[in-house]
């Protein structure tokens, strides 16, 4: 509307008695819920993008209140189209998540990379491209703190079946002018369906990466089926990168499910932090052991 906006957390900055909530209201208070209302946010904003523009969506009994209002801003157009197109259009990103899922699958339970390693071009082409892209990020969160950076990409995966989801719907509606049925968007219940798919996703992945080491070594010494230790790491760290980040979200899910309690299912006193060096020696143990050497080389 043209206001001038600045950014001031009084919850928090300020002196203590002048500092107030900033809002009230209900959330999620479920995994299911928490899916459901994103759905409805991303299909709602997608919907925006989507819609007749000269069409007249508002309430014909809605008057514009009678107040003073800043002039309209003729400066800034072609930012305010970009934060306007990157509102809307961001469930799309979503499909890149879900392909992602199965470019790993295709990985760990193949051994045969999903692209094309030879030479040196891929680190010619990707590598810089992952530095400036790391670098942008770094600058526009520099001032958010890295928990929250965290969170936002295991939300990117925990919400990728349904932001995908909402965009079938949208276009959908866009082409029918109905609204599907197939997907509840209200409020669900704990144990919801709309679960599963996060459930399935992860333990296929940490499948996957057990699939991926029992390969290794049974076709260690045949060149036929081998796949040499490069994909196999490889294919391990895109597996447990995308099983770390749908780990919290499917945690919640099963102990939502089965009544447990939220501190359930954590890793206290850091057993697998502190099992690190045994699980390595216990892969490197094996690795010699199956090499078979037939010299030392001491």
């Amino acid at each position: 509307m043209g206001w001038k906006a600045l950014y001031f957390r009084k919850d928090f900055e300020g002196e203590q008695a002048e500092r107030i909530r900033l809002a009230e209201g209900l959330v999620p208070d479920n995994v299911a819920s928490s899916l459901a209302q994103r759905k409805r946010w991303a299909k709602g904003n997608f919907q925006i993008l989507l819609m007749n523009k000269k069409k007249n969506y508002f309430d014909p009994k809605w008057q514009l209140p009678t107040c003073n209002l800043p002039p309209k801003p003729t400066k800034h157009a072609f930012m305010r189209k970009v934060f306007y197109i990157n509102s809307t259009i961001y469930p799309i990103g979503s499909i890149c998540a879900v392909l992602f899922y199965y470019v790993t699958l295709y990985f760990l339970f193949t051994g045969y990379a999903p692209i094309y390693l030879g030479g040196l071009r891929l680190l010619y082409g990707l590598v810089p491209k992952l530095l400036i892209q790391g670098m942008l990020s770094a600058v526009s969160n520099r001032t958010v703190e890295n928990n929250d950076v965290v969170r936002s990409q295991e939300a990117w995966f925990a919400y990728a079946f349904t932001h995908t989801a909402a965009v079938l719907e949208t276009f959908w509606w866009k082409l029918t002018g109905k609204e599907p049925t197939w997907f509840v968007t209200g409020s669900s219940s704990r144990g919801s369906m709309t679960e599963l798919p996060n459930v399935i996703m992860f333990f296929a992945h940490v499948t996957g990466c057990i699939w991926a080491i029992i390969r290794f070594f049974v076709t260690y010494n045949s060149l036929q089926t081998s796949h040499g230790a490069s994909l196999l790491v490889a294919s391990l760290m895109m597996g447990i990168f995308i099983a770390t980040k749908l780990g919290p979200s499917v945690r919640m899910s099963i102990q939502e499910y089965f009544g447990w309690s939220y501190h359930s299912l954590t890793d206290k006193g850091n057993f697998f932090g502190q099992s690190m060096i045994a699980f390595g020696l216990i892969f490197i143990t094996l690795w010699v052991y199956i090499e078979k050497p037939t010299s030392n080389p001491f």
